[in-house]
C-alpha cells in the first residue's frame, strides 16, 4: 500500500532536518504560529496555512534551498509507500507532545484523519519545540523517506 502524501510538510520535515543553522526568533514564532492554527483548523491548511509555512520557510535562504530540492523530488517520486512513514508509536508520542496547545482551550474544529493527522501531529510538534530543528531530528521516518527519494532519484 502507498499513501499519497502532503509534498509541503514532507519536504518542510526533510528540509528542516538538514538545516545546519539556528532559526531567529521570528522564525520559531511564526512556525509556532502555523503549529497553532494547524492544531486549531486542520482543514485550513490548503486555504492558507501551507502558504504560511512556505513564506516562513523562503525567508530562510538555506532552508528554502533544501526545501526546494527535496519537494522537487517529493513531486517526481509520487507516493511514497506506506512502511517507510510514521509509526503508531511514533504518532501517539506526537500527539502527547501536541497537547499543551489543547489545554489552553482551543479544540479542533474540524479534525484531520488518518496519515494527514501524523503528518499535523508531527508539525505541530516540531513547530511548537524551543528548537525546531533539533526536534525534528527525533522523527526517524523521515530518514526512511530521504533513503527513498534517494533511491528514486538514480
Amino acid at each position: 500500500m502507498e499513501v499519497t502524501n502532503s509534498n509541503t510538510i514532507l519536504a518542510y520535515l526533510l528540509a528542516l532536518r538538514d538545516f545546519s543553522d539556528v532559526l531567529s526568533t521570528s522564525e520559531k514564532e511564526k512556525l509556532q504560529t502555523v503549529a497553532k492554527d494547524l492544531n486549531i483548523q486542520p482543514k485550513a491548511w490548503t486555504s492558507h496555512l501551507e502558504a504560511d509555512l512556505i513564506q516562513t520557510i523562503q525567508g530562510n535562504p538555506q532552508l528554502f534551498q533544501f526545501y526546494r530540492s527535496y519537494k522537487e523530488q517529493l513531486d517526481r517520486s509520487g507516493a511514497i509507500p506506506i512502511d517507510l512513514l510514521l509509526t503508531t508509536e511514533k504518532n501517539e508520542r506526537s500527539s502527547v507532545d501536541a497537547s499543551p496547545l489543547i489545554a489552553k482551550g482551543m479544540t479542533p474544529v474540524t479534525p484531520a484523519t488518518g496519515y494527514e493527522q501524523q503528518l499535523n501531529n508531527v508539525v505541530i510538534a516540531v513547530n511548537q519545540a524551543d528548537c525546531p530543528e533539533q526536534k525534528v531530528q527525533e522523527y526517524t521516518f523521515l530518514d526512511r523517506v530521504k533513503e527513498f527519494l534517494n533511491q528514486n532519484s538514480l
